[in-house]
């Protein structure tokens, strides 16, 4: 005959089995195995993706399994935990930061749409002690690059006697610059020029909008060496791009960006 545990223990059997969770991995308690998760690590997890189905979408939903594993690899995550929007997706953090601590790709330099020869370089050479400005030199120069850098350059004949006036009564270098494709010109700087005993010298801040500060930095002297017939001698005109803080020459490329992003052209 059967002891009464006996025939009970099918019953308890039945009650325990409806307390346990529908559909989970090795009919566990919902709550224990939950646990289990949380003090699980991502071997664990990868295991679990070739094993069961239900046991990897039981490790996809936890979230505090996530958040456990995602703060231990990458401890900078936990510095801008405050400033994440809540709830915390700590699966998604986990695979946003997991890329970012990839080797990265090197980034392809920024290629202009425009070169310098799609742009005109004007000056003009006026002099600044009048009310209205005269102006003695209008030209066209032309730019080149070498391993300093980029720059635009003019020679051109001018008389000594116009030279000297120059160099007493002040000069003041105006820059434009004009987009052969659309006919548009921008003002790139106007600035006057001081004697330094060789050559006129004009360090003007150009009107781009950028984060770092360029000047552009003109160069006026006469070219009188082995020429005695003064109606013969040259002007020689060169200008470079520049950085304020270190007098670095921008390079072709360099200025070919600016021009295209950070310059207004009317």
């Amino acid at each position: 005959m059967e002891s009464p545990s006996e025939t009970a223990a099918p019953e308890n059997c039945k009650l325990q089995c409806s307390d346990i969770a529908k559909g989970s991995p090795f009919e566990l308690f919902s709550d224990i195995f939950s646990s289990v998760v949380e003090f699980s690590d991502m071997p664990t997890f990868g295991k679990a993706l070739v094993v069961s189905k239900e046991f990897a979408r039981t490790f996809e939903e936890c979230g505090e399994f996530w958040r456990t594993q995602a703060l231990r690899r990458f401890p900078l995550l936990g510095t801008i935990v405050p400033y994440l929007q809540a709830p915390v997706n700590f699966k998604d953090q986990y695979m946003r930061h997991l890329l970012l601590w990839q080797p990265q790709e090197p980034f392809d330099h920024i290629a202009p749409r425009k070169t310098l020869d799609d742009y005109v370089f004007s000056f003009e050479i006026s002099t600044t002690t009048e009310q209205l400005p005269r102006s003695f030199i209008v030209g066209k120069a032309t730019w080149k690059e070498d391993n300093t850098g980029a720059s635009v350059c003019f020679n051109g004949s001018i008389s000594y006697a116009l030279w000297l006036q120059l160099v007493n009564d002040g000069v003041r270098v105006t820059w434009m610059c004009t987009c052969k494709e659309t006919g548009k010109s921008s003002l790139i700087c106007s600035d006057s020029a001081e004697d330094d005993g060789e050559a006129l010298i004009s360090f003007g801040n150009v009107s781009f909008q950028a984060m770092v500060p360029v000047c552009m930095f003109t160069v006026i002297y006469y070219h009188d060496s082995l020429v005695d017939d003064d109606s013969n001698k040259t002007l020689r005109l060169s200008a470079s791009f520049e950085y304020d803080d270190d007098m670095r020459k921008l390079l072709a490329n360099e200025i070919a960006i600016m021009l295209a992003h950070s310059v207004k052209f009317y």
